[in-house]
């Protein structure tokens, strides 16, 4: 069987987890300045593609290069898995779309 842990653990880590993307991820954008909305949408999706393909990805480029709304709508062709689209992932990259251009409300 597996290891368990227990909740609190298990958010403990996960923090430390999105810490350390968070912390990868700003050393590869540098000095871009962006909203809250925009940081937070970049990094669960740095998060959960990993802060390697992230940096080097055109979604980073266009943001390095201010192209905001080019960023956020780079999200829609991280849609793949293993060379197919899956309609899960298309459901959450619109939604984090909306988050990264500010308008997913609440």
């Amino acid at each position: 069987m597996g290891d368990s842990t227990t909740p609190v653990r298990a958010l403990v880590r996960a923090a430390a987890d999105v810490s350390d993307a968070e912390r990868r991820l700003r050393v590869c954008i540098g000095d871009v300045p962006m909203h809250q909305h925009e940081w937070d949408a970049i990094v669960g999706w740095a998060y959960n593609v990993g802060t390697s393909a992230a940096c080097s990805s055109t979604l980073v480029r266009k943001l390095r290069a201010r192209d905001y709304a080019g960023s956020c709508d780079e999200l829609r062709r991280w849609v793949y898995v293993a060379g197919r689209k899956v309609r899960g992932l298309e459901i959450r990259r619109e939604r984090e779309r909306a988050h990264c251009l500010g308008e997913a409300s609440g």
